[in-house]
């Protein structure tokens, strides 16, 4: 199934149909693979984990639009909008109405489910309730995912509006963001999403990746096709060019730093946090080119 296809397919599921859909998509292209699950998170992963460092790809099912009343109309110019509709107000008379399409986030879904179907190595985590405090992301975390993280290069989120963003949030990688750059997509400051609840908690690389929908939450949303096909295809990238990486130049975003510094020692300064959520170096490669030196974390020699 073409990814423009998988997404028009999810638009108008609910949260509990699109998290079954999830699930037998895990059993059709997937079925080896490792799942863990909890209220509010699917994640998937292969047993490669155990000895190569693959990415985290992250997205969420829910939408603002709870009771997802949607009618996904694509038209000529490429635009998935949700088609208005006549109903009665308030005092009896009838307008336009419509609902958030919910491109935030059945884009993101939609290209993680194509990729799970050509079993592209990652970490495939599925969150719920993001709309509502990353509640998702939050049980994740409480669970025993330690080693899970460790096992990870980097957060990757597919949650961002727009068509070329890479948004940063508590840390930021410049080897992380020069990878990203390279496809055109440039450095911008998020607020909240999944990938920085997780990073909050357990300092690595991340970036949240445009996956074409624009004024999200709000009856107006729409999603361009083209850029969300673009982010598809990039994708697996930049999945191939961060496993087996380490990302050893992670710095507080100055933004970022009074509003986590406090009571948390962690997003005081520059950090080497290989001690405590990763495993020993030994376990460690870090991709090179022919001719390039070793890059060396601080755990090295």
């Amino acid at each position: 199934m073409k990814v423009k296809d998988m997404l028009l397919e999810i638009i108008p599921l609910s949260t509990p149909d699109l998290s079954q859909l999830i699930m037998e998509y895990k059993e059709l292209y997937v079925n080896e693979w490792i799942m863990s699950k909890g209220f509010n998170y699917i994640a998937i992963y292969p047993e490669l984990i155990y000895t190569k460092i693959l990415p985290l790809l992250s997205s969420h099912i829910d939408t603002v639009n709870f009771n997802r009343i949607v009618y996904p109309e694509l038209s000529k110019d490429g635009i998935i909008k949700s088609r208005l509709r006549w109903n009665s107000n308030a005092i009896g008379e009838d307008e336009l109405t419509g609902s958030p399409i919910g491109g935030d986030d059945r884009c993101g879904v939609a290209i993680m489910l194509h990729l799970l179907s050509r079993k592209i190595p990652a970490v495939y985590l599925f969150c719920d309730k993001e709309e509502t405090g990353c509640i998702g992301s939050k049980e994740f975390i409480n669970s025993s995912c330690d080693y899970l993280l460790s096992r990870c290069s980097c957060y990757i989120g597919l949650d961002r509006r727009g068509k070329q963003d890479a948004a940063v949030y508590t840390y930021e990688s410049q080897s992380l963001l020069n990878i990203v750059k390279k496809y055109g997509y440039e450095k911008k400051l998020g607020s909240v999403t999944d990938i920085a609840i997780i990073q909050d908690e357990y300092p690595k690389a991340a970036v949240n990746m445009s996956v074409g929908f624009f004024n999200e939450h709000t009856t107006m949303e729409y999603i361009d096709v083209s850029a969300f096909e673009r982010t598809a295809l990039i994708v697996p990238k930049v999945l191939d060019s961060v496993t087996d990486m380490v990302f050893n130049d992670l710095h507080c975003v100055d933004n970022y730093l009074f509003r986590y510094t406090i009571g948390n020692s962690y997003k005081s300064k520059d950090l080497d946090y290989y001690d405590d959520y990763m495993l020993p170096y030994s376990h460690y490669t870090t991709k090179k080119k022919k001719g390039d030196k070793d890059v060396q974390t601080k755990r090295g020699k």
